[in-house]
């Protein structure tokens, strides 16, 4: 009897090292060996100088594919690493709700249309992978509503309405109207680039699930990439300018703010005129505690100020990419992230002597974006030094 189920179970395991050699034979692109491919050019030919691997046509089979089609959809341009397309990632499943997997052939596509808020249709007319979807789990920023918008290539400029067409009511059928126009601004947007390193020791890349880590390893430094540009980039030449140093902002007092502090930021917004599910609040994990203790009343018969994920029925999160005992609200959706290249670019450094005596491959992740508030500043109230 032993006997029998020792047989069916190496049988099983056949069959699953049969699917799994049919699986690779069916195109499946490996993030570990195309982490091991770049490690081993690396050493026979890179760059000590920079680095930097010169990758070209030296990548071979699936991965070799997936590299020139990735430089493909980067209009072809240079790179000295390997692209990872928003396709190469999956939905978290209801099996494992906070992985990800690389199996790119499960992603749909769909059309997305960005429109700045002049309503001019400007900003790109492209087909996306839902990477506001893939990456809104790892941001607060993209789960309070702001857009993201992908694949740019040129430096652009954002319009902003500054002043509304007049409205002329006609007292007979014939009455004239004056035409008008709105008041327009452009903010201009460049690119900024921003790097964040990983070490991948030689034990994790013998783990089977190394795909699913990583993948949850990039979309997390993204998602801290997209947060502190959104809420705190200085606006020097070298970062974004985020919505807390934005000029013409709103401020509430954060001594002990209390309820009626906290809908006085929400009223700002709603006075541009913003849409009440767009108007969201973000703080600080700190801020959150002190406001989900603190009552609305004297009496506390209304609740506290932070309940249920909610401040005043706006949605609210927090991240430690905020500064420091700060509350932000506003409009999120006319904050806008924009990221230029289809992805998020992986380089390697296998010149590091004391790795790679420890058998770590040292991993460069870039991404080049910027941010524009598209609306009125004023609808975006900070709320600094909470207690």
């Amino acid at each position: 009897m032993r006997s029998h189920h020792l047989q069916r179970l190496l049988a099983v395991q056949r069959r699953r090292e049969e699917a799994q050699r049919g699986s690779d034979r069916t195109g499946r692109f490996s993030l570990a060996r195309a982490l091991e491919q770049m490690a081993t050019i690396g050493a026979s030919g890179g760059d000590e100088r920079t680095g930097y691997v010169a990758l070209g046509s030296a990548l071979s089979g699936v991965e070799a594919e997936y590299f020139r089609e990735t430089q493909r959809l980067a209009g072809g341009l240079p790179s000295a690493g390997v692209i990872l397309p928003w396709s190469f990632f999956r939905r978290p499943t209801a099996q494992w709700p906070d992985l990800v997997e690389g199996d790119h052939r499960t992603m749909r596509t769909r059309d997305l249309t960005v429109a700045s808020a002049a309503g001019g249709g400007y900003l790109v007319g492209t087909e996306n992978l839902e990477a506001h979807d893939l990456l809104a789990p790892w941001s607060a920023t993209l789960r309070s509503g702001v857009t993201l918008v992908t694949g740019l290539r040129d430096s652009v400029a954002v319009p902003r309405v500054t002043g509304d067409p007049v409205i002329t009511w006609q007292p007979t059928e014939g009455t004239a109207v004056s035409p008008s126009q709105p008041t327009l601004a452009q903010v201009a947007v460049s690119p900024k680039s921003a790097r964040a390193i990983v070490n991948v020791s030689r034990l994790l890349r013998l783990q089977s699930d190394i795909d699913r880590v990583l993948a949850r390893v990039l979309l997390r430094c993204a998602g801290y990439m997209i947060d502190r540009a959104v809420l705190d980039g200085t606006g020097a030449t070298d970062q974004p300018l985020g919505i807390m140093r934005t000029p013409g902002i709103s401020t509430q007092s954060g001594t002990s703010l209390a309820w009626a502090g906290v809908l006085s930021m929400k009223g700002n917004a709603a006075a541009i005129n913003a849409e009440d599910g767009a108007i969201g609040f973000v703080g600080t994990p700190a801020v959150r505690t002190l406001l989900e203790g603190r009552a609305r009343d004297a009496t506390n018969g209304s609740g506290f100020i932070w309940q249920d994920n909610q401040i005043a029925s706006c949605a609210a999160n927090a991240t430690t990419d905020m500064p420091t005992a700060s509350l932000l609200c506003g409009p999120f959706a006319e904050a806008f992230y924009l990221s230029w290249g289809p992805g998020i670019v992986l380089e390697i450094n296998p010149f590091d002597p004391a790795l790679f005596k420890a058998g770590v491959i040292q991993v460069g992740v870039a991404m080049t974006c910027d941010v524009v508030v598209a609306c009125a500043p004023a609808g975006f109230t900070k709320s600094e030094s909470v207690t």
